[in-house]
C-alpha cells in the first residue's frame, strides 16, 4: 500500500469520526438555548481513535469547531442549491414552462 492512499485513508477515517461524533447534532439541531449541553454531552463520551483504535475524548472546544465548520459548509450549499433552482426557473420561464409565440 502506497504512501498516499495510506494518508487518504487515515484522512477518511478522521472524517467518519468527526462526523459520528457531530452527526446527531446535524441530523437533529438541538432547540435554541441546547447546543452549550449538546456538546458537553458528546465531550463527555469517550470515542474510538480512527487509527490506533484506543479511547479519545475531545474536548468541548474541539466539537464545537467541527461543528462550527460543518454547518458553514451546509449553509453554502443550501444557498448554492437555491440560487441553482431559481436560476432554472427564471430560464424556464414561468412556472417552469416556456411561453408560447
Amino acid at each position: 500500500m502506497g504512501e498516499e492512499t495510506r494518508g487518504r485513508r487515515v484522512h477518511e477515517r478522521w472524517a467518519h469520526l468527526r462526523f459520528s461524533v457531530i452527526g446527531q447534532l446535524l441530523a437533529a439541531p438541538p432547540d435554541k438555548g441546547e447546543l452549550k449541553a449538546a456538546i458537553e454531552g458528546l465531550a463527555a463520551r469517550t470515542w474510538r481513535h480512527p487509527t490506533t483504535g484506543e479511547p479519545v475524548c475531545f474536548g468541548f472546544s474541539t466539537i464545537e469547531r467541527w461543528y462550527s465548520a460543518e454547518e458553514i459548509v451546509l449553509r453554502s450549499q443550501g444557498k448554492r442549491m437555491i440560487e441553482d433552482s431559481l436560476m432554472i426557473n427564471n430560464m424556464g420561464g414561468t412556472n417552469g414552462s416556456k411561453a408560447s409565440a
